[in-house]
């Protein structure tokens, strides 16, 4: 696996949990698609820079906290799987969710994320990407 595609999903969630948008730009692809976490129920794909800023700008106006963390990494291919975990506090409700089965299929290309998907379910993640548990 590459330590590289490693460390570019690393810097992504770091700069996320800081809310440091510049820092995440920074490692998106000018075309980078996105399939947030809601992705799957609203069918909403982002792209781009723009398409991270205006996911950002939701996330941060109805999060107090959104934090992810990466706890362990598997190649697929060309992709890399990342397993670990969320912590988010809604900013008007207060309510806290801490998920402990968070799962990201990313494709890293020349040191910038070209296609990212987050999945709830490590096993779906798992299938999405041609593994088996």
């Amino acid at each position: 696996m590459s330590q590289d595609n490693v460390e570019v999903i690393r810097r992504f969630h770091d700069a996320l949990n800081r809310r440091d948008v510049k820092a995440m730009v920074a490692v998106w692809d000018v075309d980078a698609e996105f399939r947030p976490i809601m992705s799957s129920l609203e069918g909403a794909v982002y792209r781009g820079h723009e398409g991270l800023r205006k996911w950002l700008s939701a996330v941060f106006e109805d999060w107090e906290v959104f934090e992810a963390y990466d706890e362990e990494f598997r190649q697929a291919g060309d992709l890399v799987l990342s397993f670990g975990r969320w912590h988010a506090c809604g900013r008007g409700s207060g309510i806290t969710l801490d998920i402990d089965t968070a799962a990201w299929l990313v494709r890293v290309q020349e040191g910038k994320v070209v296609w990212w998907q987050t999945f709830t379910d490590p096993a779906e993640a798992l299938r999405a990407a041609g593994l088996s548990e």
